[in-house]
């Protein structure tokens, strides 16, 4: 819930930095964008790849018996990766760079394309988490063959 309430705050501050010209509201959004990630995204992914793991280990499912187990494990990393990498440059690197020079916001093209890469990355992880839930519920793909030894 921690990781969903951080996209979705993310998602909400980056919808508002489209209907504003006012070059300090867009820094201050922007401001609250990073404290999201370090105090929403970057704990609630880490925090569900880790109770993932753990919950697979300590219950009868185990870590490797059932497929629907394993792609959840790889999508979530895969999750926390990608945030980790792609998100973080457009939340962070470039954020000082931007907001340090003297030209508009939304008169400099590096913004603008910032901006863009946020909305992909934001629908990169809003579908990913989506399909996560949907494979939780209706767990598909079946038990793996050949686990008959004592899975992870």
């Amino acid at each position: 819930m921690i990781y969903f309430s951080g996209l979705f705050g993310t998602l909400v501050l980056v919808l508002y930095t489209t209907f504003t010209k006012d070059a300090g509201l867009i820094y201050a959004v922007h401001w609250f964008i990073q404290l999201f990630d370090w105090f929403f995204l970057i704990p609630g992914g880490r925090g569900t790849l880790f109770t993932g793991v753990w919950l697979s280990v300590r219950t009868h499912w185990g870590l490797t018996k059932y497929y629907w187990i394993l792609t959840k494990l790889t999508l979530t990393a895969a999750a926390v990766l990608f945030g980790a990498t792609m998100m973080r440059v457009w939340l962070h690197d470039h954020f000082e760079a931007i907001f340090s020079s003297h030209v508009h916001p939304l008169e400099n093209p590096l913004y603008l394309q910032n901006r863009q890469m946020l909305f992909i990355g934001l629908a990169i992880c809003f579908a990913t988490l989506l399909f996560i839930v949907v494979i939780s519920y209706f767990k598909p793909w079946g038990k793996r063959r050949g686990t008959k030894w004592r899975s992870i």
